[in-house]
């Protein structure tokens, strides 16, 4: 007990002699009992990989006792480029929240309710992009129109260049989407053997790595027969000169619109699991179009659309999530079926589904264990993680931790002196005798017919 008291004591007079150390300055207990030190900011809502849109929001905890952080004072600054927080409250001229919709950095600033003012100690980098990849330079050879010949190659190039980073390119060709393309730079090719002579239509699509697409106008690719007569494939449904007019207010509700439709060709699914299938819809007209998004010759209990219809504006895209789902007892094979966006009018492609025989897991003793594996086969994944717990770093600062145990030693005393007075004395009255009692004694030794004096000191 004795021991557990002084060490107890030490650390209590090592945090007055150090100080409590918050956002690098030193603070005394009474400071915090009293409240005149700034709360810790910071700014949440940012994300490691690049994102259309994002919310910067003030993050504040109050370190004083007494008070809180005044949720009205929450402001914020953002700069096109990476800065350092000023410490001038009147510099934050945003109100919190802010939706960010470009790549900034974000500082943030809050007071609490005692009138103390915290400010981010670094800006927060938000990754955000919404400008579309740029696609350019189509190119087809040969150029069309094309005589029919056997054995004729067909290649179709695109350049498409983002300002952060292209992440796929879809080539649309005869109403089905190709992605295995190759890319050479910032071009990508697309070949084809012995076309049969029509009127192909092909577009041009970009997906940068924030998710915005960009696409090009519908083109045409004409492949003649020997006689000049050639098969012209259906076009799709052309906007109206005078779109239906909504009885809400005349706006148009764009029934006989066109759409654009960004699907898988292929996919393969176990008996048993799902697969979730983005896809994107761009809508060609001229106004905003209601569309709703279904499949064809799937069973309804197989298929999740998310969300099943969404509005999308005019010459924009929109994402829909089509989750697949296998009932393990379905048989294996190859089966077709449709996916389908409409307003009035659709656009539906093609999907090759084959199912296939659910993997068995064997007994853990059969199972082949990897040999001579060592430190260097192995990779690390960088997850994005959400922002650190609420002063994470505060709550583990060596000093705070110190400064927590005296006001845990100061409530017990307190609590002694109060309720337990015989236990308080007790201690009191162990500090006093704790320190050993000196005595003096002084000795005489006759030494030679002389006497000598000597002075003793001991210990009771």
């Amino acid at each position: 007990m004795k021991k557990i008291v002084i060490i107890t004591l030490m650390l209590v007079a090592s945090m007055f002699l150090l100080g409590i150390k918050i956002n690098g300055s030193s603070v005394s207990l009474s400071s915090v009992l009293s409240d005149n030190i700034p709360p810790f900011v910071t700014v949440t809502g940012s994300s490691e990989e690049w994102v259309k849109n994002a919310t910067a929001s003030v993050f504040c905890i109050d370190l004083g006792i007494i008070t809180d952080c005044d949720t009205s004072s929450f402001m914020l600054k953002t700069s096109p480029a990476n800065f350092s927080c000023p410490e001038n409250f009147s510099e934050y001229d945003l109100t919190n929240p802010q939706e960010i919709s470009s790549h900034v950095w974000v500082c943030g600033a809050a007071k609490d309710k005692a009138g103390n003012i915290g400010f981010s100690p670094i800006a927060i980098e938000f990754r955000v992009d919404q400008e579309p990849p740029t696609i350019s330079n189509l190119v087809a050879f040969p150029e069309s129109p094309v005589n029919f010949s056997e054995n004729q190659t067909y290649q179709f190039n695109a350049t498409s260049t983002d300002n952060i980073l292209v992440d796929s390119v879809v080539l649309e060709f005869d109403n089905v989407n190709y992605t295995d393309l190759v890319k050479e730079g910032d071009t990508y090719s697309r070949s084809f053997d012995n076309l049969a002579p029509k009127i192909y239509t092909f577009r041009w699509f970009s997906k940068d790595i924030a998710g915005n697409w960009g696409t090009t106008d519908s083109q045409t690719y004409t492949v003649e027969s020997v006689g000049n007569e050639t098969n012209e494939t259906e076009t799709p449904p052309q906007p109206e000169t005078q779109p239906p007019q909504s009885s809400e207010g005349g706006a148009s509700i764009g029934f006989s619109q066109s759409f654009s439709l960004v699907t898988p060709s292929n996919i393969s699914i176990e008996q048993g699991d799902y697969a979730i299938l983005t896809i994107v819809v761009r809508n060609n007209g001229p106004s905003y179009a209601n569309i709703t998004v279904i499949t064809e010759n799937l069973p309804d209990s197989w298929v999740q659309i998310n969300p099943p219809s969404k509005v999308v504006d005019a010459s924009s895209f929109e994402e829909f999530l089509i989750n697949v789902s296998i009932p393990r007892e379905e048989a294996v094979g190859e089966r077709s079926f449709s996916i389908i966006a409409k307003d009035g009018v659709e656009a539906r492609r093609p999907v090759n589904l084959m199912i296939t025989e659910e993997e068995t897991v064997s007994p853990v003793s059969q199972i082949p264990v990897a040999e001579n594996v060592t430190a260097t086969n192995l990779t690390q994944t960088n997850v994005s993680q959400p922002p650190s717990p609420v002063g994470a770093f505060i709550l583990t600062d060596p000093s705070f931790i110190g400064g927590m145990i005296a006001l845990i030693f100061i409530s017990v005393l307190l609590y002694l002196y109060y309720y337990r007075k015989e236990d308080f004395m007790q201690l009191k009255n162990f500090f006093k005798t704790t320190s050993p009692k000196i005595n003096k004694a002084e000795i005489e030794v006759i030494d030679s017919g002389e006497t000598v004096k000597y002075t003793v000191t001991y210990e009771d």
